[in-house]
């Protein structure tokens, strides 16, 4: 029974996953302000930089499928809108919203479309309900205040102005935000991109599930690396072509906090897919969002979004409904 693979898998993409952000979270990364589509770009980069040695190394053969195209216009917007979430509304928050929907998603796809194999519907129904709730009050008591950008120093200013331009970057920030007319708040607006990445993006790796054999699993990483390229490279020509001016890539500040973001990702994605190729799409991916712990931690313990003791504990007791969602999940599988 080879089910314990995909158990370490998902452990690792959880770790992974939940830290991705991280450094998204960077005093540098904030203010500067980066485009979500510029830390995007890192994390894609990195994730076709990856994919590589897994097929020199891994004794995977090389093999493409156009399903990894389909894959990076899920990953891709959604990766975009979880950026601008975290610099938004914060670490854990965004996370927790965005991973509650994937559970959702994912458990949809998984038990009712794809009629995934497991012990009973009402059982598992049960167990997403105690992760969705856990993960959902997670993200309640670890909401930040919506960030503010104080003035700099001088030694800040003179890295963040390292090179290039950015006399605004050390203003304020505007806590409105105009939406096609209408006034947003920005933490508004970022908890909204956290609802996007989970609707949309919680359709990552459904793609898979339509590809041959060669090109799932492990051999599905580099077909979803030159996707989600494709699909990044085409997000860049459409801000282009709108006449707007590209965004600065900001390489000399940021590359460190790019590349190590892209590579938890990259670490984290390997191991979901071997999750979902051994556990399932209803449960393997399900699973992974438990990710919200680890971000959670980053948030309380790090970033100090949370301070008082109080709303701590009240994260700590949901975090127990989810690993409690979990263990449910995982015997509702062992019993299929």
């Amino acid at each position: 029974m080879k089910d314990w693979i995909g158990w370490f898998a998902a452990l690792i993409s959880i770790l992974a996953f939940g830290s991705f952000g991280a450094p998204i979270k960077s005093p540098v990364v904030q203010q500067l302000q980066v485009d979500p589509l510029v830390f995007q770009s890192y994390k894609t980069f990195l994730c076709f930089v990856t994919s590589w040695p897994i097929f020199f190394f891994g004794g995977i053969p090389f093999s493409f499928t156009s399903w990894g195209i389909v894959s990076g216009f899920f990953w891709v917007p959604g990766g975009i809108a979880t950026v601008y979430a975290i610099q938004s509304a914060g670490l854990a928050v965004s996370i927790g919203v965005g991973n509650s929907c994937i559970v959702l998603v994912s458990f949809i796809w998984g038990i009712f479309i794809f009629k995934e194999d497991i012990y009973s519907k009402i059982g598992a129904c049960v167990a997403i309900i105690f992760m969705m709730a856990g993960i959902v009050g997670m993200s309640v008591y670890s909401a930040a205040k919506a960030p503010e950008y104080e003035e700099c120093d001088d030694e800040e200013k003179e890295e963040v102005n390292d090179g290039e331009n950015n006399s605004n970057n050390c203003s304020s920030n505007n806590d409105a935000v105009s939406v096609f007319g209408c006034k947003l708040k920005r933490r508004t607006l970022g908890i909204m991109a956290a609802v996007f990445n989970g609707t949309w993006g919680g359709s990552i790796m459904v793609p898979m599930h339509f590809s041959n054999t060669t090109t799932s699993g492990l051999g599905y990483v580099i077909s979803f690396a030159i996707g989600a390229s494709i699909v990044t490279l085409l997000c860049w020509m459409l801000v282009y072509l709108s006449g707007h001016p590209l965004p600065s890539l900001h390489i000399r500040q940021i590359w460190r906090h790019g590349c190590l973001s892209g590579l938890l990702w990259s670490i984290g994605n390997v191991g979901s897919m071997i999750s979902v190729q051994y556990l399932g799409e209803g449960v393997g991916y399900s699973v992974i969002q438990a990710a919200m712990l680890v971000a959670g931690l980053w948030g309380i313990f790090f970033f100090r979004e949370i301070t008082q003791s109080l709303t701590i504990i009240k994260w700590f007791l949901s975090a127990a409904l989810t690993v409690s969602g979990i263990l449910l999940l995982s015997y509702e599988h062992e019993k299929a």
